[in-house]
């Protein structure tokens, strides 16, 4: 597994899909453990897609014990833990060795998550990584809102994390504009790639992979450009 990866597939339920998506060139899926979520997968199906496909595999948590998430991680593979609820900075270090994902909903700015990620690092307890991702009053994600890229923009130097994940109503008709405007490390996608909530559509996840390694790799050709000119000054 790479170091960090940059196109996450979430909210798989089935076999199927994730060998597909895998065979499409994700980097890693998203398995839902939240059982208020559609996309929620029973851990028979989870167990069965952690042994039979090689991707890498995040666990998505709502506001589950330490105990809970260590009983799904006993029987799952889980290369990622991601928290996506209310739990406090604390929780985030008691799992040390684990890639921590700490999901943030924004509202109208990105204070609130700066704030957080700020009292992470004071506590020592950093996650791997940070996502962004829409607000929506009793809903933990996969709702198809959209975040204020121009937002994100802005505030992206601000944010006290090494990694940062966009997620929020991406799609591949959207998802190459968004990572030129905010120039995130990854982006993650659950309802713009279906057919309906927890069924994916091939053709839609294929379309939102393409979209995303195009926009990356205009940003990198771009990056090396700027550093030869740098260093082979005319």
């Amino acid at each position: 597994m790479n170091d960090f990866f940059r196109i996450k597939i979430c909210g798989v339920t089935t076999v199927a899909d994730a060998q597909a998506i895998y065979e499409a060139g994700a980097d890693v899926i998203g398995l839902n453990f939240y059982p208020g979520s559609p996309r929620c997968v029973d851990l028979e199906t989870a167990a069965t897609i952690s042994r039979e496909c090689p991707v890498p595999i995040v666990g998505v948590f709502v506001n589950h014990s330490v105990a809970e998430i260590q009983e799904v991680g006993a029987v799952v593979r889980l290369d990622y833990v991601q928290l996506h609820g209310e739990e406090a900075p604390q929780m985030i270090g008691q799992f040390p060795g684990s890639r921590v994902l700490r999901a943030l909903r924004c509202k109208a700015d990105a204070q609130a998550a700066i704030d957080y990620l700020a009292d992470c690092r004071g506590q020592q307890c950093e996650p791997y990584a940070a996502l962004l991702d829409a607000f929506a009053p009793d809903e933990y994600g996969g709702t198809g809102r959209v975040l204020d890229w121009n937002m994100v923009r802005q505030e992206r130097a601000a944010f006290p994390v090494q990694r940062l994940i966009l997620a929020g109503g991406l799609k591949p008709e959207n998802v190459g504009e968004a990572i030129r405007t905010t120039r995130p490390d990854a982006v993650d996608t659950a309802s713009g790639v279906e057919e309906s909530p927890g069924r994916k559509s091939l053709p839609r996840v294929r379309d939102f992979i393409a979209a995303a390694r195009q926009a990356w790799f205009e940003i990198d050709q771009a990056r090396e450009k700027i550093s030869s000119t740098e260093e082979y000054p005319r």
